[in-house]
């Protein structure tokens, strides 16, 4: 079997939450979805994300230095379908958003945003790890469950004891 193929198939067993990263730069926007996201740090407050270096949101993300993470919530899976395959000047025009205070957009009906400034860049493989520093993030739906994504498809969580 093909390595590749069969990585894919090993890390869909992972499941994952689902967020859609944005930035801004000279007025153009650019955002695409990424499971590849996490915390780095509590001290300071460090993220990280993971981007293919053939997306056009990798070069505005590196240009500008900046970011704005939307956490998607259940029942998100059009969003993220949308930011994952429409054409990147559609992405906007299909989905509803307000500007964070760092000027990026979020998604409305998001559970939480969090606004980041880079402070390294590692290019690694074919993707780039952007690291920042939060500087801004609220919660906006504290009910609402995680869009999940598990086996190539959106999953729902479990309530469990």
């Amino acid at each position: 079997m093909d390595p590749i193929r069969y990585f894919k198939n090993v890390m869909a067993s992972f499941p994952t939450g689902v967020t859609v990263v944005t930035s801004r730069l000279n007025g153009d926007v650019a955002g695409l979805t990424v499971n590849s996201f996490m915390s780095v740090s509590l001290d300071p407050l460090l993220i990280l994300i993971s981007i293919s270096r053939t997306s056009t949101t990798h070069e505005v993300i590196r240009q500008a230095g900046r970011y704005t993470v939307s956490i998607l919530a259940e029942g998100q899976g059009g969003v993220s379908t949308t930011f994952a395959g429409a054409p990147s000047r559609e992405r906007f025009a299909c989905v509803p958003t307000f500007d964070s205070p760092m000027g990026h957009p979020v998604v409305e009906g998001a559970i939480a945003y969090i606004d980041a400034e880079v402070v390294n860049a590692h290019d690694e493989g074919d993707h780039t790890l952007f690291v920042a520093r939060v500087t801004d993030m609220h919660i906006l739906n504290p009910d609402a469950k995680p869009l999940a994504y598990h086996r190539s498809r959106y999953q729902r969580l479990a309530d469990t004891e």
